[in-house]
């Protein structure tokens, strides 16, 4: 089981990991809360008979304004099996949601080959 809702989070905090405040251990602590009242929640992968075998990649990306970089975040699915998803940073600094689109785009055509 995955919990792909608190990957932005857990990216935040290991990014800050080493001049970690009071504010990142707050998080760190409303995290881990949410997770124990919903353990029983979460994306299961399950074994299923596999038909269908096209490779399908969704990409979207958030504008990260002037001056800062854009967030990207894939879904890839086999079929109608979801096999691997991310959400991180752009590695550049792009100067609009066009570009950004654009630069999610040529991440996602990286990761289908």
């Amino acid at each position: 089981m995955t919990r792909s809702e608190i990957s932005i989070y857990v990216n935040l905090l290991r990014r800050r990991a080493k001049d970690a405040s009071q504010i990142h251990w707050n998080t760190a602590l409303q995290v881990l809360r949410y997770l124990v009242s919903t353990k029983t929640e979460g994306l299961a992968l399950k074994k299923t008979p596999m038909t269908d075998l096209s490779l399908k990649i969704y990409t979207d990306a958030a504008y990260g304004g002037e001056g800062s970089r854009g967030q990207t975040g894939a879904l890839m699915c086999l079929g109608d099996q979801l096999v691997g998803w991310y959400s991180r940073r752009q590695d550049v600094v792009t100067l609009s949601v066009t570009e950004a689109e654009y630069i999610a785009d040529c991440e996602r055509a990286k990761d289908a080959s």
